[in-house]
Protein backbone atom coordinates (compact mmCIF):
# COMPACT_ATOMS: atom_id res chain seq x y z
CA UNK A 1 0.00 0.00 0.00
CA UNK A 2 1.19 3.67 -0.29
CA UNK A 3 1.41 6.25 2.34
CA UNK A 4 0.01 10.01 2.46
CA UNK A 5 2.96 12.71 2.74
CA UNK A 6 1.86 15.72 4.86
CA UNK A 7 4.09 18.63 4.60
CA UNK A 8 3.50 21.80 6.49
CA UNK A 9 4.80 25.45 5.37
CA UNK A 10 5.27 28.25 8.20
CA UNK A 11 4.05 31.98 7.33
CA UNK A 12 6.12 33.95 4.75
CA UNK A 13 6.28 37.43 3.53
CA UNK A 14 4.10 39.74 4.83
CA UNK A 15 1.95 37.61 6.80
CA UNK A 16 4.46 36.27 8.71
CA UNK A 17 4.74 36.90 12.24
CA UNK A 18 7.69 38.29 14.42
CA UNK A 19 9.10 35.87 17.08
CA UNK A 20 6.76 32.73 15.55
CA UNK A 21 8.44 29.42 15.85
CA UNK A 22 8.52 28.55 12.21
CA UNK A 23 8.43 24.89 12.77
CA UNK A 24 5.69 24.86 15.21
CA UNK A 25 3.68 26.23 13.06
CA UNK A 26 4.59 24.02 9.86
CA UNK A 27 4.39 20.57 12.24
CA UNK A 28 0.70 22.41 13.55
CA UNK A 29 -0.13 22.99 10.19
CA UNK A 30 0.98 18.93 8.99
CA UNK A 31 -0.87 17.48 12.12
CA UNK A 32 -3.92 19.83 11.27
CA UNK A 33 -4.26 17.98 8.22
CA UNK A 34 -2.90 14.57 9.35
CA UNK A 35 -5.78 14.93 11.92
CA UNK A 36 -8.39 15.67 9.30
CA UNK A 37 -7.70 12.88 7.01
CA UNK A 38 -7.76 10.49 9.98
CA UNK A 39 -11.35 11.48 10.46
CA UNK A 40 -12.24 10.88 6.43
CA UNK A 41 -10.97 7.43 7.06
CA UNK A 42 -7.29 7.48 5.90
CA UNK A 43 -5.64 5.37 8.48
CA UNK A 44 -2.89 7.36 10.92
CA UNK A 45 0.37 4.78 10.04
CA UNK A 46 0.14 5.37 6.36
CA UNK A 47 0.29 9.14 7.31
CA UNK A 48 3.41 10.66 7.16
CA UNK A 49 3.91 14.27 8.86
CA UNK A 50 7.06 16.49 8.60
CA UNK A 51 7.39 20.19 8.43
CA UNK A 52 9.71 22.33 5.98
CA UNK A 53 10.94 25.76 7.21
CA UNK A 54 13.20 25.88 4.56
CA UNK A 55 13.02 29.46 2.80
CA UNK A 56 10.69 29.56 -0.07
CA UNK A 57 9.81 32.23 -2.92
CA UNK A 58 7.38 35.04 -0.86
CA UNK A 59 4.83 33.84 -3.38
CA UNK A 60 4.71 30.19 -2.37
CA UNK A 61 2.05 29.24 -0.31
CA UNK A 62 2.16 28.72 2.99
CA UNK A 63 -0.03 25.79 4.87
CA UNK A 64 0.47 22.55 4.26
CA UNK A 65 0.58 20.32 1.34
CA UNK A 66 -0.86 16.42 0.79
CA UNK A 67 0.94 13.80 -1.79
CA UNK A 68 0.41 10.13 -2.56
CA UNK A 69 3.20 8.15 -2.40
CA UNK A 70 2.68 4.62 -3.93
Amino acid sequence: GGMVRVVGYPSTGAIAFVGQDDNAVAMGRARAVAKSLTSLGVPARKILVAADTAPHSAYDDSGAKVSIEY
